[in-house]
């Protein structure tokens, strides 16, 4: 991030965040994401998939 000069970041992990990489991050614009954090974001996205197939299918049809 530094070397790309931006202006923030994410930093996402399976496991988990320690309490210093999160003293770190604080107050640098990056965002941490630990592994429950990125599953419930997944299942989200495949909740949404599901939604969005459902409504393109014609009521009549089910």
């Amino acid at each position: 991030m530094v070397k790309q000069v931006a202006k923030g970041g994410f930093v996402v992990t399976t496991s988990d965040i320690t309490p210093n990489a999160r003293e770190y991050a604080e107050g640098l614009n990056i965002e941490l994401i630990n592994g429950n954090e990125l599953i419930e974001m997944w299942i989200s996205v495949l909740q949404e998939e599901v939604k969005e197939s459902w409504e393109v299918i014609p009521k009549e049809a089910y």
